[in-house]
This record gives C-alpha cells, sequence and structure tokens, in this order.
C-alpha cells in the first residue's frame, strides 16, 4: 500500500468517523431539547393553573424565577443551536473544489456540473481533506453549543430549586 493510499484511507476514516460525530451531537441535542420543551409546557401549564406569580412571593423569588427563565430560553437556544442545519455559503466557496451538495447547486446548470465532475481537477484526496476540515469545525462548534446548553440548563435548575426555596420560605 502506497503512502498516499494509506493518507487516503486515514483521512477516509476519519472523515467516517467525524460524520458520526455530527449525528451523535444532534441525537444528543435533540433528545435535551424535547425534555427541555416538554417539561417547560409542563411547568408553565401548573404555573398558570395554579394561579401562582413570581411577584407574589417577593423580589428575591421573583429575581431567581426570571433568571431560572432566563437560563431555560438560553438552554433552548443552544440546543437548537446543535441541531440547527449548517452549510458552506456558496459565495465562501466559490472557485474551490467540488466536495459537497452546496458547490453543485453554486454552478450555473448541468452543463457547467458535468464540465466540474469531468475536469478532474477534483483530486480525491483534496476532497476528503476539504470535507474533513469543514466537518470537524462543525462537529466543534455543535459540541461547544452542546456543553453551553448543558451548563445552563444547570444554573436553571439551580435557580428553579432556589426559587421554590424562597417561595416556601416567604
Amino acid at each position: 500500500m502506497t503512502e498516499e493510499v494509506k493518507a487516503q484511507t486515514t483521512a477516509q476514516d476519519l472523515l467516517t468517523q467525524t460524520r458520526a460525530e455530527v449525528a451523535l451531537a444532534d441525537n444528543k441535542a435533540s433528545i435535551l431539547l424535547a425534555g427541555v420543551l416538554a417539561v417547560t409546557g409542563g411547568i408553565s401549564a401548573a404555573l398558570v393553573a395554579g394561579g401562582w406569580s413570581p411577584g407574589l412571593a417577593g423580589r428575591v423569588t421573583e429575581i431567581l424565577f426570571w433568571g431560572s427563565a432566563l437560563c431555560l430560553i438560553c438552554t433552548i437556544v443552544s440546543l437548537a443551536l446543535v441541531v440547527y442545519p449548517r452549510q458552506v455559503s456558496t459565495q465562501a466557496r466559490a472557485g474551490s473544489i467540488l466536495a459537497y451538495f452546496g458547490d453543485v447547486a453554486a454552478l450555473s446548470g448541468p452543463a457547467a456540473l458535468r464540465a466540474a465532475i469531468v475536469d478532474g481537477a477534483n483530486d480525491r484526496m483534496d476532497v476528503i481533506t476539504d470535507q474533513l476540515w469543514r466537518m470537524s469545525k462543525i462537529v466543534v462548534r455543535k459540541y461547544q453549543y452542546l456543553q453551553l446548553g448543558m451548563r445552563l440548563l444547570a444554573a436553571c435548575f439551580t435557580l428553579a430549586a432556589l426559587t421554590g426555596l424562597a417561595t416556601a420560605l416567604s
């Protein structure tokens, strides 16, 4: 096996693993997001049905409640950003190699696509390394948002527990 074939095999393996990480991050965020939204709906319904208002329990309780609500909103946004579809803009990719559906869609038509495919300028290793680099950046960003969402969720739970404690004490 030549060095070039070894390098291409290694890059292809890394690309496969990176694509799996994208799916894993999306699955984790989707499950967390669904759970957070379900609990949010249930708690909101209970609060409305019970007639409880954060302002009725005192200033500290109100501040804790709204802090928890703000953390919850930020959690939802952060988790939604994990599953939000990402692609490189066609302007950023103009003139580069043909590696993604966005590259194909940016072409003027089927004739331009055929010319780009037949051209032969797209070395297989160039395509793999381009995809690996871009997918790796996406995975890192997804996990950053996922970690942020989980930290915000922990802060939300902490503030919600303190809100309940402050309500019980007042």
